[in-house]
């Protein structure tokens, strides 16, 4: 999931061993995938796991599956589709009685609670989640510790310490930037990791409008309305400022979205290089993308690579310091 370790993504948290041996198999390859940035995989695995769920009827299986699909939508952006997921695995496990799937019920709550926050507006959404994830944690903890499973118990102590945390950095960012809407910042140069940056940074959309980054006021060329089914980001214009004939401390918002459905200026992920700015154009075979800035002049050949596998996004605003 976007901004979270591995080791700390919702996934990873899971209790399985009730699973059946295959669900098991194609849920830790899903995960292998998605660690490996192979989004496609990832996604075939968990959808292969909800089909044989649904099929032999464990409705155990298929919740866990579903969280993983919504790893999935999550790592790739389309927010609404990882919320549906979320949502079904979290009804689904409220309906198991087995004390020990309130463990699961909790990392489904927190995984919730990262999606919401992901969200430019969804940050009473993601407190509420992250409030359920605390308690039911509290109550798996009681399960763990009359089974005398001493990691377990343990892991939900840390666990409910960590969502605590960041519920408190939520507040103390709400107190500090009385924000309407906030996104994330990230760099362009990033080749292992789509999300990188080193430090937090975040742009925070004011009741005017007007967005804060820094410490310094920017403002779009456009009216920012942000879509809840989408994660939202920036990045510093840099190379791109004398084609956009812009200041380089200016930066572009862009909207992540895993499907190409429309054409115009936008940004795609490759692995050993980081984002590259692209322009999108309908084709008879699909959408194919083409470099912003190419390498030889005039070379009109679209990126190697398949554009339905590679993260990419949108352009939607340009924000700009005052006067530039």
């Amino acid at each position: 999931m976007i901004a979270v370790s591995m080791a700390s993504a919702p996934t990873a948290l899971l209790y399985t061993e009730q699973a059946s041996p295959l669900v098991q198999r194609l849920l830790s390859y899903c995960r292998s995938a998605l660690r490996e940035q192979r989004w496609e995989h990832a996604q075939l695995c968990a959808q292969d796991a909800i089909a044989f769920c649904q099929e032999s009827g464990d409705h155990t299986g298929e919740a866990l599956a579903l969280l993983h699909l919504a790893d999935f939508y999550g790592d790739v952006g389309e927010l609404g589709e990882a919320l549906e997921h979320c949502a079904r695995a979290y009804q689904l496990l409220r309906r198991q009685a087995a004390p020990l799937q309130r463990h699961n019920e909790a990392v489904v709550a927190y995984a919730l609670g990262l999606l919401t926050e992901l969200q430019p507006v969804g940050f009473i959404a993601a407190l509420s989640w992250y409030q359920d994830a605390i308690t039911l944690f509290g109550t798996a903890r009681e399960s763990w510790a009359t089974l005398n499973d001493g990691s377990k118990v343990k892991l939900c102590d840390e666990l409910r310490i960590e969502i605590e945390k960041r519920i408190e950095h939520m507040l103390q960012s709400r107190l500090k930037h009385p924000w309407r809407a906030a996104f994330d910042i990230w760099t362009w140069d990033s080749p292992e990791s789509p999300f990188h940056r080193d430090r937090e940074s975040r742009g925070y959309v004011q009741d005017d409008g007007s967005v804060l980054i820094g410490g310094d006021v920017y403002y779009s060329d456009k009216k920012l309305e942000f879509d809840k089914a989408y994660y939202y980001f920036a990045l510093p214009a840099g190379e791109l400022a004398p084609v956009l004939k812009v200041s380089a401390s200016s930066f572009l918002l862009f909207r992540q979205q895993w499907k190409a459905q429309q054409e115009g200026a936008g940004i795609v992920w490759q692995r050993g290089s980081g984002w590259v700015a692209v322009e999108f154009r309908r084709e008879r075979d699909g959408f194919r993308f083409y470099p912003r800035r190419p390498v030889i002049l005039g070379d009109e050949k679209p990126i190697p690579g398949d554009a339905g596998a590679m993260l990419k996004g949108y352009a939607v605003a340009l924000l700009k310091k005052p006067g530039e």
